[in-house]
């Protein structure tokens, strides 16, 4: 995470300790948004706790305050990371640029 160094600690540690009950190889449901501050669900994709950790590692971002999304029409727990839109998108995904990830705990 490229934040300030007290920002990056809390988030990491915040986000770590939401996942720690979790086995490292444990796969997670991770939708993709285009944008930072709602849900606009463009893909949804397996992440490892690892590779959700790479992806924070790499990036400017914070925890927003979605705390749960629709999905297959049940409302599911999760934590809603965006990315700062003014480092850019963390990828693009069917033409579409991706500013934030909503985690299905």
């Amino acid at each position: 995470m490229k934040e300030s160094a007290t920002s990056e600690y809390n988030m990491e540690s915040g986000i770590k300790s939401l996942l720690k009950s979790y086995k490292e190889e444990q796969s997670f449901q991770v939708l993709m948004s285009s944008y930072n501050d709602e849900p606009s669900i463009i893909e949804e994709v397996p992440l490892t706790k690892k590779e959700i950790y790479s992806i924070l590692e790499n990036n400017i971002c914070t925890i927003n305050d979605v705390t749960s999304v629709e999905n297959n029409g049940i409302m599911t727990n999760c934590v809603g990371i965006a990315f700062d839109s003014n480092a850019g998108n963390i990828g693009i995904i069917n033409e579409e640029e991706i500013y934030s990830i909503y985690v299905l705990l």
